[in-house]
């Protein structure tokens, strides 16, 4: 539910099938520590989120894929009700009516913490 600043990603709100989730049970490996708070274990399952289809990472440039990688790396660890609040927020999505294709044009009005970048 990204809406990066191109005109190839823009999609229609509400129009994508749910997302597919599995469920991970308790696992035995080791982590090994990192600059985060270090690791606990986690009493529900978990969620993942997989592509419906497969992306092709080449049409992206080394600095696209950087901030991609940031974004994941930022909000990875954010629960599935903050991820949605921040989501519901923002601009581009509040400007559109269900069903509606998002604007390509409504991501130079976002503002902070949405857009890192002054238009």
């Amino acid at each position: 539910m990204f809406y990066f600043q191109s005109p190839h990603c823009s999609k229609t709100k509400h129009s994508s099938p749910l997302p597919q989730t599995k469920e991970y049970g308790s696992s035995n490996h080791s982590f090994q520590p990192t600059n985060r708070n270090p690791l606990e274990r986690i009493a529900q399952a978990q969620m993942q989120y997989l592509p419906l289809i497969k992306a092709d990472l080449q049409l992206l440039k080394a600095s696209e894929k950087e901030i991609i990688d940031k974004v994941i790396d930022y909000m990875s660890d954010w629960s599935q009700n903050l991820f949605s609040q921040y989501v519901n927020n923002d601009m581009p999505l509040k400007a559109s009516k269900n069903g509606e294709v998002i604007g390509y044009e409504l991501v130079f009005y976002r503002e902070l913490p949405y857009s890192l970048k002054l238009y």
